[in-house]
Protein backbone atom coordinates (compact mmCIF):
# COMPACT_ATOMS: atom_id res chain seq x y z
CA UNK A 1 0.00 0.00 0.00
CA UNK A 2 1.42 3.38 -0.95
CA UNK A 3 1.47 6.38 1.34
CA UNK A 4 -1.07 8.06 -0.97
CA UNK A 5 -3.51 5.17 -0.47
CA UNK A 6 -3.21 5.62 3.29
CA UNK A 7 -4.22 9.29 3.27
CA UNK A 8 -6.67 9.70 0.40
CA UNK A 9 -10.19 8.36 0.86
CA UNK A 10 -11.31 5.76 -1.69
CA UNK A 11 -12.47 7.44 -4.88
CA UNK A 12 -12.73 6.86 -8.61
CA UNK A 13 -12.70 10.24 -10.32
CA UNK A 14 -12.42 8.74 -13.80
CA UNK A 15 -15.51 6.61 -13.23
CA UNK A 16 -17.37 9.69 -11.93
CA UNK A 17 -16.39 11.59 -15.08
CA UNK A 18 -17.44 8.70 -17.32
CA UNK A 19 -20.83 8.41 -15.63
CA UNK A 20 -21.47 12.14 -16.03
CA UNK A 21 -20.19 12.14 -19.62
CA UNK A 22 -22.37 9.14 -20.51
CA UNK A 23 -25.45 10.91 -19.18
CA UNK A 24 -24.60 13.92 -21.37
CA UNK A 25 -24.43 11.58 -24.37
CA UNK A 26 -27.69 9.84 -23.52
CA UNK A 27 -29.89 11.34 -20.82
CA UNK A 28 -32.21 8.32 -21.00
CA UNK A 29 -29.58 6.30 -19.13
CA UNK A 30 -30.12 8.43 -16.01
CA UNK A 31 -32.87 6.28 -14.40
CA UNK A 32 -30.61 3.23 -14.57
CA UNK A 33 -27.69 5.19 -13.10
CA UNK A 34 -29.94 6.69 -10.42
CA UNK A 35 -30.89 3.20 -9.30
CA UNK A 36 -27.20 2.72 -8.43
CA UNK A 37 -25.97 6.19 -7.42
CA UNK A 38 -27.06 8.96 -5.13
CA UNK A 39 -25.52 12.43 -5.35
CA UNK A 40 -23.59 11.87 -2.12
CA UNK A 41 -21.75 8.93 -3.71
CA UNK A 42 -19.69 11.34 -5.79
CA UNK A 43 -16.35 12.18 -4.19
CA UNK A 44 -15.93 15.50 -5.98
CA UNK A 45 -18.48 18.09 -4.94
CA UNK A 46 -18.55 19.52 -8.47
CA UNK A 47 -19.53 16.11 -9.84
CA UNK A 48 -22.24 15.85 -7.18
CA UNK A 49 -23.65 19.22 -8.24
CA UNK A 50 -23.62 18.23 -11.92
CA UNK A 51 -25.39 14.95 -11.16
CA UNK A 52 -28.03 16.80 -9.13
CA UNK A 53 -28.52 19.18 -12.07
CA UNK A 54 -29.03 16.20 -14.40
CA UNK A 55 -31.61 14.78 -12.00
CA UNK A 56 -33.50 18.09 -11.80
CA UNK A 57 -33.50 18.39 -15.59
CA UNK A 58 -34.70 14.82 -16.05
CA UNK A 59 -37.41 15.19 -13.41
CA UNK A 60 -38.73 18.31 -15.15
CA UNK A 61 -38.75 16.55 -18.55
CA UNK A 62 -36.02 18.88 -19.82
CA UNK A 63 -33.28 17.61 -22.09
CA UNK A 64 -29.91 16.89 -20.51
CA UNK A 65 -27.15 18.53 -22.49
CA UNK A 66 -24.29 20.92 -21.95
CA UNK A 67 -26.38 24.07 -22.35
CA UNK A 68 -29.27 23.01 -20.13
CA UNK A 69 -26.89 21.73 -17.45
CA UNK A 70 -24.84 24.94 -17.47
CA UNK A 71 -28.00 27.03 -17.36
CA UNK A 72 -29.50 24.97 -14.53
CA UNK A 73 -26.37 25.39 -12.42
CA UNK A 74 -26.04 29.09 -13.29
CA UNK A 75 -29.62 29.83 -12.22
CA UNK A 76 -28.91 28.28 -8.81
CA UNK A 77 -25.58 30.08 -8.48
CA UNK A 78 -23.72 26.74 -8.51
CA UNK A 79 -21.93 26.88 -11.85
CA UNK A 80 -18.55 27.92 -10.46
CA UNK A 81 -18.75 25.37 -7.63
CA UNK A 82 -19.48 22.69 -10.22
CA UNK A 83 -16.30 23.59 -12.12
CA UNK A 84 -17.69 25.96 -14.72
CA UNK A 85 -18.93 25.41 -18.27
CA UNK A 86 -15.55 24.10 -19.48
CA UNK A 87 -15.64 21.17 -17.05
CA UNK A 88 -19.18 20.27 -18.05
CA UNK A 89 -18.39 20.57 -21.75
CA UNK A 90 -15.38 18.28 -21.35
CA UNK A 91 -17.22 15.47 -19.57
CA UNK A 92 -18.32 13.68 -22.71
CA UNK A 93 -14.95 14.04 -24.48
CA UNK A 94 -13.62 10.63 -23.44
CA UNK A 95 -16.91 8.74 -23.48
CA UNK A 96 -17.87 7.00 -26.70
CA UNK A 97 -21.04 5.32 -25.44
CA UNK A 98 -23.45 5.52 -22.53
CA UNK A 99 -23.74 1.72 -22.44
CA UNK A 100 -21.10 1.31 -19.71
CA UNK A 101 -22.58 3.98 -17.44
CA UNK A 102 -24.17 1.46 -15.04
CA UNK A 103 -20.85 -0.37 -14.70
CA UNK A 104 -19.02 2.88 -14.01
CA UNK A 105 -21.77 3.91 -11.59
CA UNK A 106 -21.11 0.72 -9.61
CA UNK A 107 -17.43 1.68 -9.39
CA UNK A 108 -18.38 5.11 -8.00
CA UNK A 109 -20.79 3.49 -5.56
CA UNK A 110 -18.14 1.01 -4.38
CA UNK A 111 -15.71 3.84 -3.60
CA UNK A 112 -18.44 5.70 -1.67
CA UNK A 113 -19.26 2.51 0.22
CA UNK A 114 -15.60 2.14 1.22
CA UNK A 115 -15.47 5.77 2.38
CA UNK A 116 -18.53 5.20 4.54
CA UNK A 117 -17.08 2.04 6.07
CA UNK A 118 -13.90 3.93 6.93
CA UNK A 119 -15.98 6.65 8.65
CA UNK A 120 -17.90 4.04 10.63
CA UNK A 121 -14.67 2.24 11.52
CA UNK A 122 -13.12 5.45 12.85
CA UNK A 123 -16.22 6.15 14.92
CA UNK A 124 -16.24 2.62 16.36
CA UNK A 125 -12.53 2.89 17.15
CA UNK A 126 -13.00 6.17 19.02
CA UNK A 127 -15.86 4.79 21.07
CA UNK A 128 -13.98 1.59 21.86
CA UNK A 129 -11.12 3.62 23.34
CA UNK A 130 -13.50 5.26 25.83
CA UNK A 131 -13.43 2.81 28.73
CA UNK A 132 -16.33 4.56 30.44
CA UNK A 133 -18.77 3.26 27.85
CA UNK A 134 -20.31 -0.20 28.29
CA UNK A 135 -19.02 -2.79 25.81
CA UNK A 136 -22.52 -3.97 25.00
CA UNK A 137 -23.62 -0.48 24.08
CA UNK A 138 -20.55 0.07 21.91
CA UNK A 139 -21.05 -3.30 20.24
CA UNK A 140 -24.74 -2.74 19.61
CA UNK A 141 -24.10 0.72 18.22
CA UNK A 142 -21.25 -0.63 16.06
CA UNK A 143 -23.49 -3.32 14.59
CA UNK A 144 -26.22 -0.75 13.94
CA UNK A 145 -23.73 1.66 12.34
CA UNK A 146 -22.33 -1.02 10.05
CA UNK A 147 -25.86 -2.12 9.22
CA UNK A 148 -26.84 1.45 8.34
CA UNK A 149 -23.66 2.01 6.32
CA UNK A 150 -23.98 -1.18 4.31
CA UNK A 151 -27.73 -1.44 4.05
CA UNK A 152 -27.34 -5.21 4.25
CA UNK A 153 -29.47 -5.83 7.32
CA UNK A 154 -28.52 -6.94 10.80
CA UNK A 155 -26.03 -9.81 10.94
CA UNK A 156 -27.83 -13.12 11.38
CA UNK A 157 -25.38 -14.48 13.93
CA UNK A 158 -24.20 -12.61 16.98
CA UNK A 159 -21.53 -14.58 18.79
CA UNK A 160 -21.87 -12.65 22.05
CA UNK A 161 -24.93 -10.55 22.78
CA UNK A 162 -24.56 -6.93 23.86
CA UNK A 163 -26.00 -7.75 27.31
CA UNK A 164 -23.51 -10.59 27.75
CA UNK A 165 -20.65 -8.23 26.95
CA UNK A 166 -21.84 -5.78 29.59
CA UNK A 167 -21.94 -8.59 32.20
CA UNK A 168 -18.48 -9.90 31.32
CA UNK A 169 -15.64 -9.07 33.67
CA UNK A 170 -12.80 -8.71 31.21
CA UNK A 171 -10.55 -6.74 33.53
CA UNK A 172 -8.90 -9.93 34.85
Amino acid sequence: MTRENETLPPQNIEAEQHVLGAILLDGEILPEVRAILKPEHFYRNGHRLIFEAYCRLYDSDSPIDILTTVDSLRVLGLLDRAGGPEIIAGLADNVSSAARAPSHAKMVSAAAYRRRLIEVGHSISERARDESQPLGEITGDAIAAIDEATGTGRPRIEIISAAELDRMDISK
